[in-house]
């Protein structure tokens, strides 16, 4: 009888105790969302369903119901930048969006027309800034500190990637910066294009 007894009390112990490391984890996760908001809103928001889901306590609840109350209004999110985003380009449809983070790192999100959004962190060498999307979503271009000159790439999109080309440079183009809404903005063109008629070949991008 005292076996059995001290058998139970064992396993007993042994349920409480995994519950209260399930319980400290949720806590750790919630208490870390707030560092995540202002850098990557959709990853906190993730965080605090995982947080949720080790274990409901009251900082996971409470996490929870911020992330929901201040997203409850948007439609689709992208999430997994390299760092707080700074400047963004899209084309003209919205199904290809460049974004630059505060450490100059790039990342091509693809938004499918069913819903699936496909992302590439693009590992470029240097510092990239003022990233451009033209219109159609097959080339990307952006500038990269001290370089003084435009890189572009074609883009490729599959149904399960997004395939870059290798790098260039963009002959004969110029990049126009200009204030727009309190942040920095730019356009792209190539006089060649004008002078046969056709408009630039680069959507604006605002910052």
């Amino acid at each position: 009888m005292l076996i059995v007894a001290l058998g139970t009390f064992g396993l007993v112990q042994g349920q409480v105790s995994a519950e209260r490391a399930k319980e400290n984890t949720s806590r750790v996760l919630a208490s870390s969302i707030e560092d995540m908001v202002d850098e990557d809103p959709g990853r906190a928001a993730l965080a605090a369903i995982a947080a949720y889901r080790v274990a409901p306590t009251q900082e996971a609840v409470s996490a929870l119901l911020q992330r929901y109350e201040a997203l409850k209004e948007t439609a689709w999110m992208l999430s997994g930048f390299q760092g707080q985003i700074m400047n963004t380009a899209v084309s003209a449809d919205g199904s290809l969006l460049f974004g630059v983070s505060a450490g100059g790192r790039g990342t091509l999100f693809h938004h499918q027309a069913g819903g699936k959004v496909l992302r590439r962190h693009l590992g470029l060498p240097g510092n990239l800034t003022f990233p451009l999307v033209s219109r159609d979503g097959r080339r990307i271009a952006y500038m990269v500190d001290g370089a003084g000159a435009l890189q572009w790439h074609d883009v490729r999109l599959t149904g399960r990637d997004i395939v870059l080309g290798s790098a260039q440079r963009l002959p004969g183009a110029g990049l126009a910066k200009f204030t727009l809404g309190g942040g920095t903005a730019a356009t792209a063109s190539c006089p060649s294009r004008r002078a046969a008629g056709g408009s630039p070949p680069w959507t604006p991008m605002a910052g």
